[in-house]
């Protein structure tokens, strides 16, 4: 099991199982564990609001595109008192924002080594002025990370 939802401490086998779990009352994911994953991209989707806490953890992933699609309210945190949270991997895009995006925790890392077509590569890309608040972030990407 790698994540729970908080209000049930219901546990899931994916983060995409996790996420389309989530409900009005029930909108935190925590992850337990560190994961690999190269599972289909993760939509948020438009009119959910969701919280998604890193715990400390590292998602690695392995993606030709986004990881996270957010068409709703997210929220990225590293609630761990390590705040060692990351989310790194041979990805195009972290997370693709068309809606509303808080980061307030959590390490960001895309490999330079991603063999995509066009190696435009961002950690956070948000659409059309959507609303991006970034309390707190690292980024250790050699190539520009926004596209604002």
């Amino acid at each position: 099991m790698i994540d729970r939802l908080e209000a049930t401490l219901e546990k899931y086998n994916s983060l995409t199982e996790a996420f389309e779990n989530v409900t009005e009352e029930n909108n935190k994911v925590t992850l337990l564990k560190d994961i690999i994953t190269r599972e289909d991209t993760i939509l948020i989707k438009e009119g959910q609001n969701l919280k998604f806490d890193l715990n400390g953890h590292i998602i690695d992933s392995y993606r030709s595109d986004a990881l996270f699609i957010n068409n709703g309210t997210f929220e990225i945190t590293d609630e761990s008192d390590e705040q060692t949270g990351k989310i790194t991997g041979q990805l195009k895009t972290v997370i693709e924002n068309h809606n509303s995006l808080t980061v307030s925790g959590g390490y960001f890392y895309i490999s330079s080594s991603y063999s995509g077509k066009d190696n435009n590569t961002k950690i956070i890309y948000n659409t059309e002025k959507q609303v991006l608040v970034i309390d707190s972030i690292i980024n250790n990407v050699p190539l520009p990370a926004f596209y604002l």
